[in-house]
Formats: structure tokens, C-alpha cells, sequence
């Protein structure tokens, strides 16, 4: 059976039922060695598609084969579609179709099939074909456009596809609108910003939901202007934003973007996006008021080890705050000595936990993981600048007990040639050891600009 939507759509938008069998197969030959190669295939990883777009009675039709594996009874099986002008499939055979076309196991011969795109467009420019990546997609698309199907046709010729896929899973639609507006009560503008696989599900799933985004949408429009979709977590955050009477803050909207659930397989790990949605709110709350930490650390799943340091060291910072202030106080009083300078550059000592995460967050390396081991002084860390831009990041230098350990400059990448020579003169004025300087590279450059101590 096929939803219940769809079936109340072909009592609406009644059509001519194509019968197959009206339809003539490939040329025996070519047949013939397409049924030898699907016995070949590899049915454990994909099935297996041959397509081909064809001429029949004047006019044309897109000629489908659909081979996979049945595994009760051991054998290759054959699905044969006909997608056609005009003309719908019977209920059973549209059912299996939609499932195929939405299937990512599917491989395409793309010896018989090498620009379906272009080749649909050219005999049915009437259907507004998308250039789709996805083939399944394309046949979808191919099929839903070629016929009155209601709302479907209307989406997928407005460049609403996955909206058009998912349509049945949202309730209480006006199924004879003449527009996308009218049927769903929500701006095409927004519309747009949905259409995505998986966009509408839980987003427009019943006329409450529609009714409270369409409000949070029409109040924050300016905001969105740039956003070209909305996941489920962007969505959530303007829809709380608009129930408590409080602007959203852009970049914690953007940065939500990246926000997804999903298997971590490196920590062989489930990560739960609406618990980091929840953490990331909660340290967005407790931060803003200490401006200390970063504002917008990053939420991409590749990221999340990181926010979350981040995220247990303000609490750390809120329950200490008194005593970190304290230790990064004396830090930079026991190490004041390191400060030094000539007409370009000069070396500072961070005073605060936020020196240190701000040097971090420029620098795009780790230095935030260490932020307790400075607080201990169990790590000496330093700062090279330009003289005439202080608040910009340009090296950073870890300080032994008699040498220097480590220069990163940013993205960790060695430092140029001449902030070497200057690290060097630096290493050399405070009585440390600084090896990567002895190689004869820098060495050989260094100058005899007079110093300017502090």
C-alpha cells in the first residue's frame, strides 16, 4: 500500500495507469549481456541499475532495470519501471519504485548511463531538471514532474526535491492548494532553507510546529537572510529565541550548523546533538557574563573533544575564579623578567586565563589544553608580538628551565626567518639554550641591531 497521503493524491489527480508490458524491451543482444553482467556483480555491497532513456510511439520513456538479491531463495532477481509523459504507475509498482530511488545502495552502470541529467533535460525540458549527483534523485524527480502528482510535481519543479521526498511525512497539509504557500501555511523563502535530506521531518511535522517556525521565522527574517538552510538544532534555537522574547545570537546560530548526531568512530562512541545543543546553550549562558573564554567554540563533530575541554574548564574557572585569577597574577609577576623587545617585535607575558585561550584560539593550536599546567606553572609560556600590532597573534613559546622547548607560529607552523633571528636574540639577552636557532640557516642571519631591553 502506499502512504496514506499519496493515495488520497491519485484520487485528486487522477491519471492514465501505463501498463509495462505495453512497452518494448532492449534489443535482445544488449538484454542478454546485461542479464550475464548482473549475475557477475557483487550483490553483498550494492544492486545493481541499468537506465536508459528510449523512444516509443512518437514520444519518449525512460526505460529502467533493477537487479538485487534475494536471499531467502538464493537467486538474482529483476525489477523492471517505466517512467513515461503522462502517465502514472500502478500503486504496488510506484510503492517499489520510491523506494528505489531513495535507496544509497544502488550502483548505476554508468557505461549505459553517462549524463542522465542532460540526456531527461534535452527530450523533457517541461520537467525542470535539477543537475543532480544522485541518480535515484534524478529518476524521482523524472517521475513526479512527468504527470499531474500534485503537491510532488509542484516541489521538485520549484527546485524542492527533498521536500517533495519527504512530503507524506507531514501531517495536515492543504492537498488542493495551487501553491506551496497555500499547502503548507509556510513561505517558500523558508521552504528553501529546508530542503535538504531530512529537512522537513521533524520541522514542519504537524501544524503546531509549522505555525511557531513560521512566527520564529517571519521575527528573525533579517538574521536569516545569509543562512541558506536550517538543520533541527538552528531550528530549535530560533523557536526557544522567539518563546522567551530574546534575539538570537548570530554566530551561536551559524556555529549550530555544524551541530549533528552520529556514530564517533574514533571514541566507538554515539553522539547525542540535542546533549551537545543542551552544553552548548548552557556555556554559551555562563560565558557571556565572564567574556574570559572563547564565544564560539566550534560544534563540527570533528571538534567536540575540544569544546568540551573548553567547556569543563569554565566550570572549573567559575568555581575557582577567585583563586585562577590569583595564580595567573602571580604567573606573570614570577615571569615579568622574560619581557623583552627591539624596534619590531617584542615578547609579553600572559596575565590572564584569557590571554592564554585567546593566543590558543588565534594560533589554532592546543595551548587551551594547557591552561592548568600554566595555572601550576608547570609550563612557562610566552608571547612574541609586532610592536605595532599587540592584540594579534604572531608566535608562541614555550620556556624551559634553561631553554627554549618549542616555537609555534600560527596553525603550528615554524615561524619566518626573521622572527627566528629575533626569538633568537630573545634566547640569547635571557641566558637560554635555543637549539632550532643553531642551525647555520639563522644563524648565519643574525643581526646586530641594538637591543631594547624592558
Amino acid at each position: 500500500m502506499l502512504e496514506g497521503s499519496r493515495q488520497i493524491e491519485r484520487m485528486i489527480y487522477p491519471n492514465f495507469t501505463l501498463s509495462i508490458a505495453d512497452y518494448p524491451l532492449l534489443d535482445r543482444n544488449v538484454f542478454e549481456a546485461q542479464e550475464l553482467e548482473s549475475l557477475a556483480f557483487d550483490y553483498f555491497i550494492n544492486s545493481l541499475c541499468y537506465t536508459y532513456i528510449r523512444e516509443y510511439n512518437g514520444g519518449w520513456f525512460v526505460d529502467i532495470y533493477y537487479y538485487y538479491a534475494s536471499y531467502l531463495n538464493n537467486r538474482i532477481n529483476m525489477k523492471r519501471f517505466i517512467i513515461a509523459p503522462g502517465f502514472q504507475i500502478d500503486e504496488k509498482d510506484e510503492k517499489d519504485f520510491s523506494v528505489f530511488a531513495k535507496a544509497d545502495f544502488i550502483l548505476f552502470n554508468t557505461r549505459v548511463f553517462p549524463d542522465y541529467v542532460k540526456e531527461i533535460s534535452d527530450v523533457a525540458p517541461d520537467i525542470n531538471m535539477k543537475p543532480y549527483k544522485n541518480v535515484g534523485l534524478a529518476l524521482f524527480h523524472t517521475y513526479y514532474a512527468s504527470f499531474r502528482s500534485g503537491i510532488r510535481e509542484l516541489l521538485l519543479k520549484t527546485g524542492l526535491e527533498y521536500v517533495a521526498i519527504d512530503v507524506s511525512t507531514v501531517d495536515g497539509w492543504n492537498m488542493i492548494a495551487s501553491n506551496i504557500e497555500d499547502a503548507f501555511g509556510i513561505p517558500l523563502g523558508l521552504m528553501r532553507k529546508l530542503n535538504y535530506q531530512g529537512g522537513i521531518e521533524n520541522a514542519i511535522a504537524n501544524d503546531f510546529c509549522r505555525k511557531e517556525l513560521v512566527m520564529a521565522y517571519k521575527q528573525f527574517y533579517s538574521m536569516l537572510n545569509d543562512i541558506s538552510t536550517l538543520n533541527e538544532f538552528q531550528i530549535q534555537y530560533l523557536r526557544e529565541c522567539f518563546s522567551y522574547k530574546v534575539m538570537p545570537d548570530k554566530r551561536l546560530l551559524i556555529e549550530f550548523a555544524d551541530l549533528t548526531s552520529g556514530w564517533d568512530d574514533d571514541t566507538d562512541e554515539y553522539i547525542d546533538g540535542n546533549e551537545v545543543y543542551g552544553d552548548a546553550i548552557r556555556y554559551h549562558s555562563l560565558n557571556s557574563y565572564k567574556n574570559i573564554f572563547p564565544e564560539y567554540p566550534s560544534l563540527a563533530f570533528d571538534d567536540l573533544d575540544r569544546f568540551y575541554e573548553i567547556y569543563h574548564l569554565l566550570w572549573e574557572y567559575i568555581e575557582h575564579e577567585a583563586e585562577f585569577d590569583h595564580m595567573m597574577k602571580r604567573y606573570a609577576e614570577k615571569y615579568r623578567h622574560y619581557r623583552y623587545c627591539d624596534e619590531q617585535y617584542e615578547i609579553v607575558i600572559p596575565k590572564t586565563i584569557k590571554d592564554v585561550l585567546e593566543e590558543s584560539e588565534q594560533q589554532h593550536n592546543c595551548l587551551y589544553q594547557s591552561v592548568m599546567e600554566i595555572l601550576r606553572q608547570d609550563m612557562v609560556v610566552v608571547f612574541m608580538r609586532e610592536r605595532s600590532k599587540k592584540n594579534k597573534s604572531l608566535v608562541t613559546i614555550e620556556v624551559g628551565r634553561q631553554e627554549i622547548l618549542q616555537v609555534k607560529a600560527c596553525c603550528n607552523r615554524d615561524p619566518l626567518d626573521k622572527q627566528m633571528m629575533f626569538i633568537g636574540k630573545f634566547a640569547k639577552a635571557k641566558g637560554l639554550l635555543f637549539k632550532d636557532f643553531m642551525r647555520s640557516e639563522y644563524k648565519n642571519k643574525e643581526e646586530n641591531n641594538k637591543d631594547v631591553v624592558q
